[in-house]
């Protein structure tokens, strides 16, 4: 397996409105809805709306979102929300930070790779 990631390839990233610096659409997608859903609660979609009571927000969301729970790299992202935040820091101090060298490093590892990245941006081997 290869990684192939155009956005980082354009030097580009997305802003999402909370102020997450995130490296692409689909991960900023899974990241919003991920925490959303108060991950790394691993709790079901029936307990979701039981304990939520917010059933028709739901129906917007495609299940899958609940597959973040697996996901190494959007859970280390989250642990570390904060510093890659840009109201909390610069730009160059956000870029600084090791998450982006753990998502890079992790392309080279079938364990550790994102869902996110496998999914989307494979490419095979040449």
């Amino acid at each position: 397996m290869k990684i192939k990631c155009e956005w980082m390839n354009r030097n580009e990233a997305i802003t999402n409105p909370d102020g997450q610096i995130i490296p692409c659409c689909f991960f900023a997608n899974k990241l919003m809805v991920s925490m959303w859903f108060d991950y790394p609660q691993t709790y079901s979609l029936k307990d979701h709306i039981k304990n939520k009571g917010e059933a028709s927000k739901l129906t917007n969301y495609p299940l899958n979102a609940f597959e973040a729970v697996h996901d190494p790299i959007l859970k280390s992202y989250i642990e570390q929300k904060d510093k890659l935040n840009i109201f909390n820091n610069s730009m160059e101090e956000i870029l600084d930070q090791p998450w982006w060298k753990e998502l890079y490093e992790s392309w080279k590892d079938e364990e550790k790779v994102s869902p996110v990245c496998k999914k989307y941006c494979s490419v095979e081997d040449d």
